[in-house]
């Protein structure tokens, strides 16, 4: 049951990151202009360290790389 509300929260956040993205490139603007708008909402709609086991945010378990790329990238906050 908690990874059916996990899968079913994930849902909901894609829908509002894909919404909230529509949203600001639905006004007609060049790319530059686009460009920090579309990035500060995915910045805002980033997964949270908590998505990880304590393991995985060290970069143990799972494939060696693929956590410690996520980090460096920005992709979920440490």
């Amino acid at each position: 049951m908690i990874m059916v509300r996990a899968a079913i929260r994930s849902a909901h956040n894609l829908a509002c990151l894909v919404d909230d993205v529509q949203a600001v490139t639905a006004v007609r603007a060049d790319r530059a202009t686009t460009a920090d708008p579309v990035t500060e909402e995915l910045r805002t709609h980033r997964p949270s360290p908590g998505i990880l086991t304590a393991e995985q945010r060290c970069g143990i378990g799972g494939p060696p790389t693929v956590t410690r790329d996520f980090l460096a990238a920005g992709l979920i906050t440490s």
